[in-house]
């Protein structure tokens, strides 16, 4: 009776799922979404800098092709993906915290003197550090578990991880 298994059972699940198939989503939807929302920000803050968004239009692309890239390697368990991905999660740091600085500024230059402006000031500034929060936690909370999670560690084995 062994030998008659249900079909389900010859086989083992092997594959991203659960919490790392939401990663897998976020960096290929959500991500290069940001990375478009973060070049219309640069773009109205700096319409004429021939300097500036000539830059900042190739760090973005950088952004979104990174994202794309860490999404495929981790669907496809390549490898690299855990390396790629970790190496993204600090990119994105490092890319989204001038973003948000430059999207302060503009801000905050463009507050209507006639207005409420210390109601406006704290909003603007309050809205910065939540987005701060948010960009750090995302980014930190991914790199622990890609660097703690025994799914990790099943579908990506000591000699392919990077740890």
């Amino acid at each position: 009776m062994d030998e008659f298994r249900k079909p389900y059972e010859y086989f083992e699940e092997k594959g991203v799922g659960g919490i790392l198939l939401v990663l897998f989503f976020m960096l290929i939807s959500i991500e290069p979404f940001l990375g478009i929302l973060s070049l219309a920000v640069g773009y109205n803050a700096y319409p004429d800098s021939k300097i500036f968004l000539p830059a900042f239009i190739t760090f973005t692309a950088i952004y979104i092709l990174f994202s794309l890239l860490s999404g495929i390697l981790l669907k496809k368990l390549h490898s690299l993906a855990i390396a790629v991905t970790k190496v993204f999660l600090v990119f994105r740091i490092i890319f989204l915290l001038p973003v948000l600085i430059i999207s302060m500024r503009f801000q905050l230059g463009t507050i209507a003197l006639e207005s409420n402006y210390a109601l406006e000031h704290n909003s603007i500034i309050s809205s910065f550090y939540i987005s701060l929060s948010y960009m750090v936690i995302f980014s930190v909370g991914w790199y622990i578990y890609i660097v703690k999670s025994k799914k990790v560690h099943e579908l990506f084995p000591e000699k392919k991880f990077n740890g």
